[in-house]
């Protein structure tokens, strides 16, 4: 998250990029100079709530005052929105394709505003997460959820508070995610509770986003085994587990120290789509602690599986040597 200082995240980092692979419960890593290493465990959520997206009230232009900043976590850096990025001389835009060739980016299909913080909760920073299927895209921000038509409509009734979809009125909350499963036909919303120290995960129960939801909250603490505040949450798919034909949705988040606000770790769920689409409790494995080369790793990203017929059989969990990394350099220090 952001508040009057940039994270780390944003400036310029040693472009080396380390790519794991996982199975549900088996780590395992590709042959390297500094093989990464991790440590694992298991854990259990309670069965969800339900809740009617389109039954919440629509929230009208926010009567704040001033904006509300949102809490951070982690090491800060002086705002500099417009420094340069250092580049390492060793790094290199990518070719652009043959005339002719296959692009991998598809073009812009269709351009419109999206929701804005100023007539939702005015929170800063506003962070933004989208989703989409062939007929509407959901729009999240820190304190609203937002449907749109195809052709970029805002849907009748929305946009809808975040607060009041997850049921934690009052609560702090923000860094939403968001994910349409092809597979299954479902829509997924992630989101933090910082009030409480707690993740937030939603699923369609249809294909209809403005429909129900399954709703739960799962501790940041891992149910009491990982002792911590929860920061940054990221997430991911896959649509085939060794124990969920449906597959699982990965959550990744940073670890800090709740007093000190030291850096522990990244930590990874596993949660199994199955029992989540039926808004039953479920068990998760989950890994913690990864390491490459002595240097704890930090914003881990799990990849989102897109495709329909596509069927990995593990799981690419992709990160950049960031804050917590050795040797990591700041603007406007060269890189090494």
């Amino acid at each position: 998250m952001k508040s009057h200082f940039e994270r780390m995240r944003n400036v310029a980092v040693p472009l080396l990029v380390f790519t794991f692979v996982f199975a549900y419960a088996n780590l395992a890593a590709a042959e390297s100079a500094a093989r990464p290493s991790a440590q694992a465990g298991a854990s259990a959520a309670m069965p969800a709530h339900e809740v009617l997206l389109d039954d919440l009230p629509q929230v009208t232009t926010t009567t704040r005052s001033k904006p509300v900043e949102i809490p951070m976590r982690g090491p800060l850096l002086p705002n500099s929105p417009h420094a340069p990025q250092v580049i390492s001389p060793e790094s290199k835009l990518s070719p652009a394709p043959a005339e002719g060739g296959l692009r991998t980016t598809p073009g812009t299909l269709r351009s419109f505003n999206g929701e804005g913080e100023l007539g939702c909760g005015g929170f800063i920073p506003s962070d933004h997460a989208l989703a989409t299927n062939a007929s509407n895209e959901v729009q999240v921000i820190n304190s609203c959820i937002t449907v749109f038509t195809s052709t970029g409509a805002v849907v009748a009734g929305f946009p809808k508070s975040l607060n009041t979809f997850f049921g934690v009125a009052g609560d702090l909350i923000g860094d939403p995610r968001a994910l349409y499963d092809w597979h299954s036909g479902r829509w997924i919303i992630l989101a933090e509770d910082f009030s409480a120290n707690n993740i937030l995960l939603a699923a369609s129960t249809t294909a209809s986003p403005t429909g129900a939801y399954h709703i739960y909250s799962i501790s940041g603490t891992t149910g009491n085994q990982l002792p911590g505040c929860a920061d940054f949450p990221m997430m991911g798919q896959d649509n085939n587990e060794i124990a969920d034909a449906k597959g699982a949705i990965f959550v990744s988040f940073d670890r800090f120290n709740c007093s000190s606000g030291a850096f522990i770790d990244d930590v990874v769920w596993i949660l199994p789509k199955t029992p989540i689409y039926a808004g039953a409790g479920f068990g998760f494995n989950f890994f913690f602690n990864f390491n490459v080369g002595g240097a704890t790793l930090d914003h881990i990203q799990p990849a989102n599986v897109m495709g329909k017929p596509d069927q990995p059989d593990s799981e690419f969990l992709i990160n950049t040597f960031d804050f917590n990394a050795p040797n990591f350099c700041l603007f406007p220090n060269p890189c090494n």
